[in-house]
């Protein structure tokens, strides 16, 4: 269905697009896979509808309605320029389980999108007046399924104090002008220019640097409509919660579990809370903010009433596939297996067990990597390098205790179901279309793990563009000797030997992206 046009003036996200990127925090499979460790039901992200408001050009729903073909997908936003080119690329890749439509919040009929089983609003929240953050409470209400989950990111405080002050600072200097790209030049120029007659090593000099560093990683659209926007409100969570409980929402988890309350309280960061607040989430979690100087939430909503159980069961996991790349940053001593092991994750993050089970499972899958294995397989995997020492349901609770720690402690993943992807691509090669087509530019390629990635080597993306399925390698070995031919020096190895080495470690580097479809 084309976009209608609006009558109304463009939106400040007309005059400077902000493509959405994908979010692995707000996949369907990713809130399953959170709503059931607190004990709900919740659809399959197989065959689950899913809403986003504020998606701009649909570039995180895109993704997902390429890996889930039997779900339903409705993406609205009021920017019609983003709709519109949303819009092209769902033709162009033949989705017709994916919808976007161009729709402001606050029009009478905004609550009438239907029901979902997981509603979306990243970016929106902070960003918008208080008659549309109100109304979009009420689409999540309205719209939520009775066991759906709702995904809200906003600001918070108290971490957002020293970039409230940044902002203040720049927005008095850009005032009067009404030039996008001006306003974007003028402030980072000013703040670059307060931060440099700051004292060096003070506090304030550290502040402004910080601020500019991130605002440098981030890019112009972002300083346009985060940092300058007319509109960025922080909120204190316990703020946040009561407003949600006004519109009939209540407080599931964060999204990034190893944010939570629940997995504080695994790590010993929650001995710092007042045990008073224990039985209070919303204080608890308002506590932890103060801890961490939190800055940004990515929070899961649901109907009030629904029962959410905080005791994290470990046979619940016995449902969820798990995958990590942990690796042991000192050997144990041999015959030594209730020593305590550290493991490293993915960023630097670490956990240490002492249980025989945990450093098995561990082991299995950082071996797997990047595999995902189902509970039952890694349990199979690790009884069978156990001494059975303890009997099989002891085995399997340690188990799913240990994978909970490593969920908590950020070094292993957890899932509702296996990943759309192969790291051992067949004779003909599939690349996911959506890559493929992203492939033809010269930007950012979107994963099968609903991540955003960088391959910049330009044989290598006009590979991406050619594995469809339909070419085996030898036809591809064919497009690499064509390419190639011009550049063989004297003495290179015999075309055929070059280009099939050649493609195979290129496809061996394309498969730790996870672009190949399984």
């Amino acid at each position: 269905m084309a976009p209608a046009a609006l009558d109304r003036p463009p939106t400040a996200y007309d005059l400077v697009e902000y493509p959405a990127r994908p979010r692995a925090t707000t996949h369907p499979d990713h809130l399953a896979t959170i709503a059931r460790l607190f004990g709900l039901e919740t659809a399959e992200a197989s065959h689950a509808r899913v809403l986003e408001v504020g998606c701009s050009d649909g570039g995180n729903l895109v993704s997902m309605a390429l890996s889930l073909p039997e779900s339903r997908f409705l993406g609205v936003d009021a920017a019609l320029s983003a709709i519109e080119e949303g819009t092209r690329v769902v033709r162009e890749l033949g989705l017709s389980n994916l919808e976007l439509r161009c729709a402001d919040l606050l029009d009478a009929d905004a609550t009438g999108f239907g029901t979902f089983d997981y509603v979306i609003a990243h970016g929106v929240y902070s960003w918008v007046p208080e008659a549309v953050r109100e109304k979009l409470l009420a689409v999540c209400k309205a719209s939520l399924a009775p066991l759906g989950v709702a995904f809200i990111s906003y600001n918070t405080y108290p971490g957002c104090y020293p970039r409230r002050m940044i902002r203040e600072m720049m927005l008095f200097h850009v005032r009067g002008v009404s030039d996008p790209e001006e306003r974007i030049r003028a402030a980072l120029e000013f703040l670059a220019h307060v931060s440099q007659l700051q004292p060096e090593g003070s506090p304030s000099r550290a502040a402004l640097d910080h601020e500019l560093k991130q605002l440098a990683g981030a890019g112009t659209s972002f300083v346009y409509h985060d940092a300058i926007a007319p509109e960025n409100v922080p909120f204190y969570f316990e703020e946040f919660a009561a407003d949600a409980a006004r519109h009939g929402l209540a407080f599931l988890s964060e999204a990034q579990f190893f944010e939570s309350f629940e997995a504080a309280r695994r790590s010993g960061l929650a001995r710092s809370i007042p045990e008073g607040a224990y039985a209070d989430i919303v204080r608890a979690e308002q506590y932890l903010d103060f801890l961490k100087a939190r800055s940004f939430r990515q929070t899961l909503l649901v109907h009030d009433g629904v029962t959410v159980d905080r005791r994290l069961d470990p046979r619940r996991v016995q449902r969820l596939f798990a995958c990590g790349r942990l690796v042991r940053t000192q050997p144990e001593a041999a015959g030594d297996e209730g020593a305590e092991v550290e493991f490293q994750g993915p960023k630097g993050r670490r956990a240490r067990t002492s249980d025989p089970v945990a450093k098995r499972a561990f082991d299995v899958l950082n071996d797997a990597w990047p595999a995902a294995l189902a509970f039952p397989e890694l349990l199979r995997r690790t009884v069978d390098r156990s001494d059975l020492s303890r009997s099989a349901d002891e085995i399997a609770t340690a188990l799913g205790s240990a994978l909970i720690d490593g969920y908590a402690s950020n070094v292993l993943e957890l899932r509702a179901s296996p990943w759309p992807f192969t790291t051992s691509p067949g004779e003909r090669p599939l690349v996911s279309p959506l890559v493929r087509l992203q492939a033809r530019s010269d930007g950012l390629l979107t994963n099968l793990r609903h991540e955003t990635v960088s391959f910049d080597v330009p044989l290598g993306r006009k590979l991406l563009g050619l594995m469809d399925g339909t070419r085996t390698r030898g036809d591809l070995i064919e497009v690499l000797e064509r390419d190639s031919a011009a550049n063989r020096s004297a003495g290179a190895p015999p075309p055929g030997e070059l280009a099939l080495a050649q493609l195979e470690r290129m496809i061996a580097e394309l498969a730790k992206l996870a672009v190949f479809v399984a």
